[in-house]
């Protein structure tokens, strides 16, 4: 018995000798590839349409904007290089009596030469009804990210005379008014 008990005593002893031995250590880490993000495929920017009647020049007209995208077109880029369809945006502006008075259908190369180098990758993201300026209808228009969580673009204004003639220039007038400035404008201070 006493030689049994010896024994489990010795092999314990062995045991514990063994467990508080230090494991060698290595200088390998293990790293896990990161997965590889895929580029999307082409994608399209949506669609929009806006109707507005606008007193001109003594008259009531329908002022309509029509955006679409457009696989026939060049493809744009957004800043992390994902191609989009660029648009095709047509402007359509009716008397009252429902004749055209002016239509003409917008592509971003109407715009190149006033844009600049950081643009040239993007869409034609949008030309919108801003005001009556005097004897012309005043659009608001943009070229830029086609990312819709982006808002990197090249600010644009668009004139149509009482005459159908269209000119183009970049907006440098900043809309960063605080409203009290607004307020003394109009108030003619």
């Amino acid at each position: 018995m006493k030689k049994a008990i010896g024994c489990i005593v010795l092999c314990a002893a062995a045991m514990l000798v063994v467990s508080c031995e230090e494991k060698p250590k290595s200088d390998n880490i293990i790293v896990h590839k990161r997965a590889k993000v895929q580029k999307k495929g082409t994608q399209t920017m949506s669609g929009y349409e806006d109707k507005r009647n606008v007193e001109w020049l003594g008259s009531t007209y329908k002022v309509c904007v029509e955006r679409k995208s457009d696989t026939s077109l060049p493809q744009a880029f957004d800043e992390m290089g994902n191609s989009y369809y660029d648009n095709t945006i047509t402007v359509r502006v009716l008397r009252s009596d429902g004749s055209v008075f002016f239509e003409r259908t917008f592509l971003k190369s109407d715009f190149t030469q006033y844009i600049s180098d950081a643009y040239a990758k993007g869409a034609l993201l949008g030309v919108v009804f801003d005001c009556v300026e005097g004897e012309s209808l005043r659009f608001a228009a943009s070229v830029g990210s086609p990312d819709r969580m982006s808002d990197e673009y090249e600010p644009l204004v668009v004139k149509i005379s009482r005459m159908g003639a269209v000119s183009i220039a970049k907006d440098t007038k900043l809309d960063t008014a605080s409203e009290d400035e607004l307020e003394d404008e109009d108030d003619g201070v």
